[in-house]
């Protein structure tokens, strides 16, 4: 790196300084879901099965409703782009805590993967919902270095991710819901190697699909900004490109 490069990365960096109280909360946050991951993979081969159509919906019997509400694009996506366990966000709204910077400061536990999107695929195992367990956030940047450094949009979203949440456990107990949010989703600067920026690339080229694919819910964060703090940026969502963007797609 070049010393202007260094100080730039440095700056970013002390901008994005947690409180203690938001490193204590992120930390418990991280413990509770590799906690809950390794429950999980306790799971037995039966409640791993994925929702299925009943006989009453011949002759779709017997077929995944992951298979038949396009999950395999989500499948293809997660060659480029991991995804959050919906636990993890409502542990930290929860807990007062805040969104870590980019996927390379995401617990391995709190994302979804190859490995374990089996318990996404148990969405609509007890109700059917025509869809498929994926929720998509559109919401505006408070302040071009942290979406939510105060983790005030968080916890307005949160009592909805609860509910979905608790659905999803209505549906198994091993049910959860896979959430993209692209300062999670994606490495975030400083990378701390070409193959991080290659890989924040190929997630931005690929962006769209989350909000084409028919059977996602896109959560538009539509609200003015939140109050108790001064941010850079306090535009609404419907006076942004990207929010635009989404909305339209």
């Amino acid at each position: 790196l070049t010393p202007e490069q260094e100080h730039e990365h440095a700056e970013l960096l002390a901008l994005r300084r947690r409180t203690p109280e938001q490193e204590r909360a992120n930390a418990k946050a991280a413990a509770e879901i590799t906690r809950t991951a390794a429950r999980m993979d306790q799971a037995s081969a039966a409640d791993r099965e994925p929702a299925k159509f009943g006989n009453r919906f011949l002759p779709l019997s017997g077929k995944a409703y992951w298979d038949y509400f396009d999950g395999q694009l989500i499948e293809q996506a997660l060659q480029h782009t991991l995804l959050i366990d919906l636990e993890y966000p409502v542990l930290l709204g929860r807990h007062g805590g805040v969104l870590p910077c980019g996927l390379q400061h995401v617990p391995p536990a709190a994302l979804i993967t190859p490995a374990n999107l089996w318990r996404v695929k148990l969405w609509g195992k007890r109700r059917g919902k025509a869809s498929v367990g994926v929720v998509v956030w559109s919401y505006p940047w408070l302040d071009w270095f942290h979406p939510d450094r105060n983790g005030a949009q968080l916890g307005r979203l949160l009592p909805f991710l609860e509910s979905v949440l608790a659905e999803a456990k209505r549906d198994s107990p091993y049910c959860t819901v896979a959430v993209v949010i692209d300062y999670q989703c994606l490495f975030q600067k400083p990378f701390a190697s070409e193959a991080e920026k290659r890989l924040f690339t190929g997630s931005l080229i690929n962006v769209n699909l989350w909000y084409f694919h028919q059977y996602t819910y896109v959560v538009l964060v539509t609200p003015g900004p939140p109050e108790g703090a001064e941010y850079g940026n306090t535009r609404l969502h419907k006076q942004r490109g990207w929010c635009y963007f989404e909305l339209a797609a």
